[in-house]
């Protein structure tokens, strides 16, 4: 099981929430958290520390990225690089040239059905069967019924 944390600044620390296990911690360094969060896990579940796997997801807000030590600035700025990665992987972006992005979303089902306008129906799946991505994109086909995920689903 792949354990989600929600980092979030507190004054001069960072407090890591696990709700899968109900447990709360925290760490001096954003760069601390993940080991924080392993540790907590493994103290509450009786695991070797060695065999825990987890999700950190940081938010920071905006005043408060100003005033973050240079440490803890490196350290967010790997870890938003880290999820444009994944989300980049999970849901193929496209960068346009303002900046912005656009998702490009598949053209047909398995079945060979457009799913263009009015012919899909599309959402989201929260799932942790992706180690580092909290859930799938999902395209629904009205005309067969077929379900796609992105990324794929796994079984765990």
């Amino acid at each position: 099981m792949i354990y989600g944390a929600n980092v979030t600044r507190d004054g001069q620390w960072w407090m890591v929430a696990v709700p899968a296990i109900d447990g709360l911690t925290q760490a001096r360094r954003l760069s601390d958290a993940e080991r924080m969060t392993r540790e907590l896990v493994a103290v509450e579940t009786g695991a070797d520390l060695a065999d825990v796997a987890v999700a950190v997801r940081v938010t920071v807000a905006p005043d408060d990225a100003s005033e973050l030590v240079p440490e803890d600035q490196e350290s967010l700025l790997t870890y938003l690089q880290d999820q444009v990665t994944k989300s980049n992987r999970a849901t193929r972006l496209r960068v346009n040239a303002d900046g912005s992005a656009t998702e490009l979303a598949p053209e047909h089902c398995p079945a060979g059905h457009s799913l263009g306008p009015n012919r899909a129906t599309v959402g989201w799946q929260p799932c942790g069967c992706v180690p580092g991505v909290f859930g799938h994109r999902t395209y629904h086909c009205t005309t067969c019924g077929a379900w796609l995920y992105d990324p794929p689903h796994t079984e765990s």
